[in-house]
């Protein structure tokens, strides 16, 4: 019952709709970060991927929970710290994630 809302947003925007625009999401997000000095793994073609930008770092998880801390929700997996754009996310919010992880890089 709680997914309800989220399930009728889904079906009244449309799968294809939604994965178009993660897709541009995500290539807007490879490119701020890039722009920020932080390289992210820009997959080849990119709609054989899924909906996660990889930040490959020595220490995903320490990386994962400093980003966190900052307010910048990501996960770990392996060796590459996950960023899920949302279809909530604003191109400025997605540029101040990319300066964050900037900053909590060098300070690591």
């Amino acid at each position: 019952y709680q997914a309800l809302a989220g399930m009728e947003l889904t079906l009244a925007i449309g799968i294809d709709r939604l994965r178009q625009y993660s897709l541009e999401q995500q290539s807007f997000m490879q490119d701020a970060f890039l722009a920020a000095g932080v390289p992210m793994f820009k997959p080849d073609p990119p709609s054989m991927f899924g909906a996660f930008s990889l930040l490959p770092h020595d220490n995903a998880p320490a990386l994962s929970n400093a980003l966190c801390e900052e307010g910048v929700n990501t996960d770990a997996r392996g060796m590459y710290v996950r960023f899920g754009p949302d279809i909530l996310n604003s191109r400025e919010e997605i540029e101040l994630a990319a300066q964050v992880t900037a900053r909590v890089i060098k300070s690591m």
